[in-house]
């Protein structure tokens, strides 16, 4: 305290450098008289250090309401760690490392203290660490042993990963939420679960599984004059045969229309069960034509995933009307292309049905190899087909026997040209039976 004259000696024997902080304040008030910063003698530490670690991934950072761990690195005998949380805890330890578990957000003051000697600080921010959470399983290609390959994405959050042989696949980190897994893969189908993780929880066993997804098209070229101004218009049909019971995963349809205004026209789709899906409905203004394939390169006016489910087999028709005066055109030709899964897409032993295997390899350059089983002896024929549909190449077209063949596909036309690069389609048909596959080829 003070003398009356207002002065008042202090003798200071302070352990640590470099600086001490003198305030003056009178015990019944808030505020300071005063504040004096003097410097103290002491010695620097030699090389020292501070560092924060977690077992939850954090480097330097606390998590917060998680512990973590200061670790003090000092080389001078007769330490104290200090660490101050942002709540104004203060902790402290004569050993080398201290845990503390924050539970503000802020920064956590971490302090090495040796008397003597200068003390040494430094500033560890807390964050919002991720989650402790997980999801893991395996995806399962079925029929194979080998299961790599797999997109497995998670919504939300964005996360995906490919797996490898083993099909194992594993998010960390997460949150508590509800997520979508989702699992696709080329050439075969797609799989999805939705699961809720609580806070804490460690799911396991999410589990799925793809199957073969085939692909088959099929062509036709009626060449109909389509009459101006006519409601009856005119109609084609393209008869599915497969016999295998299958239903429609997914449908594109390929259009080839000739006419001086598209907005007189109205084409639809009709599958065997009856559901009708419009292509095209009187839009375009007077543009000429209509080619390219529904949905890739033309909108439809309607989904055509109202086909999804639908029966396969049968008879599937489309129609195409005029319903304006003075312009004429023609139904040139239109193509069917479906996706659907089950049944085989390996080749190997002779099994009583026709079996399609995939060529290899896909893509290729220059050559690609398609195998193709035929269970009984009769008339086969091997196709190549361009993305539009067009015939560019036939590679077999002959009496087969009861077996497993492969031919060679070299990359040339019917004319023995180079094709150009790209997407094309190679069907097999025998006996009724008809199924169509993709390869690409790059130069």
């Amino acid at each position: 305290a003070t003398d009356i004259n207002g002065v008042a000696v202090i003798n200071v024997d302070y352990p640590y450098g470099p600086i001490l902080d003198i305030l003056g304040q009178d015990p019944a008030e808030t505020y300071l008289l005063f504040q004096e910063v003097i410097t103290v003698n002491a010695l620097p530490l030699t090389a020292p250090d501070l560092n924060v670690t977690t077992t939850f991934g954090l480097s330097d950072q606390y998590g917060l309401n998680l512990p973590g761990t200061m670790h003090a690195t000092v080389s001078e005998p007769g330490h104290t760690l200090y660490v101050v949380l942002p709540d104004g805890t203060e902790l402290s330890t004569l050993d080398l490392s201290l845990e503390a578990t924050p539970t503000e957000l802020g920064q956590v003051t971490g302090l090495i203290a040796v008397s003597g000697y200068d003390t040494y600080s430094e500033l560890f921010d807390v964050i919002v660490a991720p989650g402790t959470e997980s999801i893991s399983g395996n995806v399962t290609l079925q029929g194979s042993s080998d299961h790599s390959g797999v997109l497995v994405e998670l919504t939300p959050g964005g996360d995906s990963l490919v797996t490898d042989a083993s099909g194992y696949y594993e998010f960390t980190a997460l949150d508590p939420n509800t997520y979508t897994v989702r699992a696709s893969r080329t050439s075969w189908s797609v799989d999805t679960a939705v699961v809720t993780l609580a806070e804490g929880e460690v799911l396991t066993g999410v589990d799925l599984t793809l199957v073969p997804v085939h692909e088959n098209s099929a062509c036709s070229t009626p060449a109909l004059a389509i009459p101006d101004n006519n409601p009856s218009g005119v109609s084609d049909v393209i008869t599915m045969g497969l016999g295998l019971g299958v239903t429609v995963t997914s449908v594109e349809v390929f259009m080839d229309i000739t006419h001086t205004s598209q907005d007189d026209l109205i084409v639809a789709l009709f599958s065997p069960e009856g559901t009708a899906v419009r292509l095209h409905d009187r839009s375009g203004g007077s543009a000429d034509d209509i080619y390219g394939w529904y949905p890739t390169d033309l909108t439809p006016a309607e989904n055509l995933t109202l086909f999804e489910g639908d029966d396969l087999d049968g008879d599937w028709t489309l129609i195409v009307i005029d319903l304006a005066g003075g312009d004429t055109g023609t139904l040139n030709e239109w193509c069917l292309k479906f996706v659907y899964s089950g049944g085989s897409t390996a080749v190997g032993d002779v099994t009583g049905r026709f079996e399609l295997g995939h060529n290899y390899p896909n893509p290729f350059n220059p050559s690609t190899t398609i195998k193709f089983a035929v269970p009984r002896a009769g008339h086969v024929s091997l196709n190549v087909y361009d993305l539009a549909g067009r015939h560019v190449r036939t590679l077999v077209d002959g009496d087969l026997s009861a077996d497993e063949h492969a031919v060679i596909w070299d990359g040339r036309n019917v004319s023995g040209r180079q094709v150009a690069s790209g997407t094309y389609y190679y069907r097999l048909s025998a006996d009724g039976y008809s199924e169509t596959k993709q390869m690409m080829l790059i130069k």
